[in-house]
């Protein structure tokens, strides 16, 4: 299933008060909240295990680990609405995250993938 989302703020590059940086992250989980039930509606229940493909269309590139971490707040909001279990090691994982530049039409297309939970093994955190 593919969902044509808005492009989340660069959080690791923020630099704003707490109370603005927490009204920007509430109301980008909602605008991405129902953007993508507007797309299409998420089934039921949401696969046990899926694969998280996106790929960032930006004003410019974005460095690597800031594009990883720029996906926090879409997945939260797809766990809300229902697409994804949840984020973490047991229900997701995610696979490519690419990104290229369209100043005209800056988005986020996600790919979610259900996957097979016996086709893939997670692997316990060290103790």
């Amino acid at each position: 299933m593919k969902l044509v989302l808005p492009l989340p703020p660069s959080l690791p590059n923020l630099r704003l008060h707490w109370s603005a940086q927490a009204r920007l992250v509430r109301n980008f989980k909602d605008v991405t909240y129902l953007n993508a039930r507007g797309q299409r509606r998420p089934p039921r229940p949401p696969p046990e295990l899926v694969r998280i493909d996106a790929r960032f269309y930006g004003w410019n590139l974005r460095d690597e680990d800031n594009l990883v971490a720029s996906l926090k707040l879409t997945l939260d909001a797809l766990v809300d609405a229902g697409f994804i279990a949840a984020d973490d090691p047991k229900h997701m994982e995610l696979g490519e995250i690419s990104q290229e530049i369209d100043r005209k039409d800056r988005r986020l297309e996600v790919t979610i993938t259900p996957i097979r939970a016996t086709s893939r093994q997670v692997q316990p955190s060290p103790s």
